[in-house]
């Protein structure tokens, strides 16, 4: 029978992968879905029946097959459009929604955020997870998980992004299941506990309580925030702290995740040793163990990263506890599989799920390799070795994704890893202690000051690291095709030195060719590229200038798009940004632009620019503006009433000239390319 040596989950793992991504790629409908699923899983059981007569790799491919199969209708199944149930299916405007809130999420500086489960609109039963936004200046602290809210309002569905290579909120939200959100205002909602609860709501509460008890604790706010994030995974920190630890290679601390599972399943087993001494000791001890750390997991709110965290390290015990316990690879496989296949296919697409199961498949495979190259084998420079391949080893996987997702690299992380990782079995531990003795309402005073001084201490090393802005590599530029190139070249050399065929590495080393020829490609478009853009920014009114290498941004604020600017200068190769007031005539290339801004001021004879940009609701009669004028496009920018984008349209419309409002269709831009 096919196997991958000891890890036969590998090739469904992958097969369910490569199904979810097809789903969310193809978007098919869910009878297409089943037939396609029923079909590879017929080939599959005609192979299984005919045993031996089939060949090892004609059954790979089928298990491969019906995985793809699987994964591709577990998305469809999972998409609302699929669910008739689904609050998107409903037309919730002004009227009462009931929802069900599940968990405290982190907040923004002028909102807090509940995560709810939508129960009815209007008294019609409906499904689905939803954002619940709310100003700071309602009093909500004593909601609590499983409370029902019944919230006069409207569901409002998130915005595509409005500006190239901006932050899609959207999608980011949608791979959350979240698909809408509610804006709460003062007075329009009512409030009911719930009394009945099952087991995770009442963890949730218990979460809920020991986060408002860390928090008005008499520990310094920064620290208490950063309590709040390594004990709890509840992401408090200032954005400017978190930064901090970014640039010091040092966030992956923050996340409750593998790090803090092993730290806590260490902890744990060691106070439950003795039950081994007991008849069937090992059992007890391995099953109380896994039952308590699964509290833990929803006592930390029950992340992507730290479910899969928990759920491997289940398999790992009982890989133990049946003396299977070289399979590492096949249990990491089968954790796939469980939280796409089982728990929620829409993972796949978390930045922190990708992020948790990489480097550890990475530390499989390479951190074997690189400590036989390490000279010491005992002492303490054991330990450092140790601590450095295991780093430099979760560094060869994460490093794409990070470029990919973060477009930074910290040249310091191995030291990081080395000062701050051993210390975090001191602040796990200490910090486990302080909220045991918090749930039974002791907190003593000499305990608390150690552990502010021990997280002090943490916050000094993370801020000196992250002041070394010469160590940290910013403004890098890597697309989809960079990623794909680094991924599969990693791919190549892992199946080199795990299965030792010198293809593999031939595979690799083409990619790595191939990534540089596409760097070179990419720097010379960048270079021969001039662009004007018109961005949106509710309120504001800018235009970018792209020459080339260089961004001149034009405008009255800024700071309002600062963000934006360099979010498009490290996608697009940019190398400069300049800022310059705003202008009412611009030239790029053959093209001239008009803006009229709050003025209403327009040259009336002699001047037909191809492009007109309204500005500031401006004051003119558009029908004129256009007689005038005689340009072949409009375009209004984000700084217009709503009522002045509808009727300049309908004018537009009448005249049969293009209209592009960057409230209703996003930023405008036109690139002009230079290159042959």
């Amino acid at each position: 029978m096919f196997k991958i040596g000891s890890s036969p989950a590998l090739l469904p793992a992958a097969g369910l992968c490569l199904g979810i991504w097809l789903a969310d790629e193809l978007r098919l409908a869910p009878n297409l879905a089943w037939a396609l699923c029923g079909i590879s899983t017929f080939l599959l059981g005609l192979t299984l029946l005919a045993g031996r007569r089939i060949s090892s790799f004609f059954f790979g491919i089928t298990v491969i097959t019906a995985f793809v199969g699987f994964g591709f209708l577990r998305l469809t199944l999972a998409l609302p459009s699929n669910n008739l149930s689904h609050y998107i299916h409903q037309n919730a405007s002004n009227e009462p929604i009931v929802v069900r809130l599940t968990e405290l999420l982190n907040p923004t500086e002028s909102a807090i955020r509940w995560k709810a489960s939508a129960i009815s609109i209007s008294g019609k039963p409906v499904t689905g997870e939803l954002l619940v936004q709310i100003p700071k200046n309602i009093e909500v602290a004593h909601w609590m998980p499983s409370d029902r809210i019944v919230i006069f309002g409207s569901i409002i569905q998130p915005k595509h992004v409005s500006n190239p290579h901006a932050f899609d909120y959207r999608a980011y939200l949608q791979n959350q299941g979240v698909y809408g959100i509610v804006y709460l205002k003062p007075g329009m909602h009512r409030h009911q506990h719930e009394k009945y609860l099952n087991f995770k709501e009442r963890i949730g509460r218990l979460r809920l309580r020991l986060i408002n008890r860390l928090e008005h604790s008499d520990l310094g706010t920064t620290e208490s925030e950063l309590a709040q994030s390594l004990l709890l995974g509840y992401r408090a920190l200032e954005a400017d702290q978190y930064k901090k630890f970014q640039k010091a290679g040092a966030a992956h601390i923050l996340a409750v995740s593998g790090l803090h599972v092993g730290i806590f399943s260490a902890l744990l087993g060691g106070l439950l040793w003795p039950l081994r001494r007991l008849k069937f000791g090992r059992i007890i001890h391995g099953l109380l163990l896994i039952l308590l750390l699964w509290g833990y997991v929803l006592l930390a709110g029950a992340g992507p990263a730290i479910v899969r965290a928990a759920v491997l390290f289940t398999l790992l015990t009982y890989a133990v506890l049946q003396e299977k316990a070289g399979q590492s690879m096949h249990f990491w496989a089968m954790a796939i599989l469980i939280l796409l296949g089982i728990i929620e296919p829409r993972w796949m697409f978390q930045t922190g799920f990708q992020l948790s199961f990489v480097p550890v498949w990475s530390i499989l495979v390479f951190y074997p390799k690189l400590y036989q190259l390490w000279p010491y084998k005992k002492g303490v420079w054991a330990y450092f070795g140790q601590l450095n391949c295991l780093g430099i080893s979760a560094q060869i996987g994460v490093l794409p994704l990070s470029l990919y997702y973060f477009h930074q690299f910290p040249l310091h992380f191995l030291l990081s890893n080395i000062l701050l990782v051993p210390a975090m079995g001191v602040v796990l531990g200490w910090g486990y202690v302080l909220l045991i003795l918090s749930f039974i309402d002791v907190m003593p005073g000499p305990l608390l000051e150690g552990y502010g001084f021990v997280l002090r201490v943490i916050l000094f090393i993370t801020d000196r690291l992250g002041s070394f802005d010469s160590l940290v590599i910013t403004q890098i530029s890597w697309g989809k095709v960079a990623l794909a190139l680094s991924l599969v070249a990693i791919l190549s050399f892992a199946g080199w030195l795990t299965i030792g065929r010198l293809k593999g590495a031939l595979i690799g080393f083409c990619c790595l060719i191939a990534l540089d020829a596409h760097s070179v490609w990419e720097t010379a478009k960048a270079g021969s590229t001039d662009a004007w853009i018109v961005p949106h920014r509710a309120g504001e009114s800018s235009v970018w200038n792209r020459n080339g290498f260089n961004l001149t941004v034009y405008s009255g604020n800024p700071e309002a798009h600062s963000v934006l600017a360099d979010q498009y200068a490290t996608a697009e190769g940019v190398k400069s940004i300049r800022y310059a007031p705003l202008d009412n005539s611009y030239t790029v290339g053959n093209i001239r632009l008009l803006r009229i801004d709050a003025s209403g001021c327009y040259p009336k004879t002699n001047y037909h620019p191809d492009v007109v940009l309204l500005s500031e609701s401006a004051p003119i009669h558009l029908e004129m503006a256009l007689n005038y004028l005689k340009p072949q496009r409009i375009i209004a920018d984000g700084s217009n009433y709503p009522s002045d984008l509808a009727r300049w349209e309908k004018t537009c419309k009448e005249y049969g000239i293009p209209f592009h409002a960057t409230a209703q269709k996003g930023a405008f831009q036109l690139k002009i390319s230079k290159m042959p």
